[in-house]
């Protein structure tokens, strides 16, 4: 064992096994089933409050709509322009 192993090795390899267990806690507490649309049959006797409307992903294809409006340069510019209005007001 040399000192870089016990003093840089060693406590990496500690959090990487402590890692494991919350991995698995993270996996149970945060489950993707609230995000996954199920086939629910649509029948007469349903109430239309009780499903969503629209069962489909709105991002598009590939998610291609929410990745132009991310990269809108409208918001960005909005973004830029409250951050220094942001650290102006800081400094007063």
């Amino acid at each position: 064992m040399t000192y870089a192993d016990l003093n840089l090795g060693l406590p990496t390899m500690i959090i990487c096994l402590e890692m494991v267990p919350f991995s698995v806690f993270f996996h149970y507490a945060y489950s993707v089933r609230p995000y996954v649309f199920s086939r629910m049959p649509v029948s007469a006797t349903d109430h239309p409050y009780d499903r969503p409307q629209d069962m489909t992903y709105q991002g598009g294809f590939l998610g291609v709509r929410a990745w132009i409006a991310m990269l809108n340069p409208s918001e960005i510019i909005k973004a830029i322009i409250f951050a220094i209005t942001m650290a102006s007001d800081s400094r007063r």
